[in-house]
């Protein structure tokens, strides 16, 4: 069914890109705001919508990336809940680095924390002299 309506649609859906950013963000928005409203009939969703809205406007505007923010408020309560029945399992602290699977993937998120910050560092360095001083690391 859902098939058929995609194959049906296409065309329609493809429509969408063409219409002009000035009609299409503001249509955009109000349906925003008209289903924040209507998840609890109450306009603190409305205002909750709007901040967060412009939280992340000001992140771009800084240049953060939006995945990593969008994906943690999306896994966020996975993530506590599944925390939760680890730590009900066996209250030892060291009870994540002391399993294999986990001291691993512990051990590659470091890994990767650690290897980020040199790049950034070595990209700093880089601009900061002359093309002729290049500095190998």
């Amino acid at each position: 069914m859902v098939s058929l309506l995609t194959v049906l649609g296409a065309r329609f859906f493809l429509r969408i890109v063409s219409v002009p950013k000035a009609v299409l963000i503001p249509v955009v928005l109000v349906l925003c705001v008209i289903g924040a409203y209507a998840l609890n009939n109450i306009m603190e969703n409305v205002y909750v919508l709007l901040l967060f809205g412009l939280v992340g406007y000001v992140l771009v505007k800084f240049g953060f990336p939006l995945a990593p923010l969008i994906l943690g408020v999306i896994l966020g309560d996975q993530i506590e809940v599944n925390l939760i029945r680890a730590i009900m399992t066996d209250a030892d602290p060291w009870l994540f680095l002391t399993r294999p699977i986990s001291g691993t993937l512990i051990a590659l998120s470091v890994a990767s924390v650690i290897l980020a910050l040199w790049q950034h560092q070595r990209a700093q360095a880089r601009m900061a002299l002359p093309p002729e001083q290049e500095v190998e690391f």
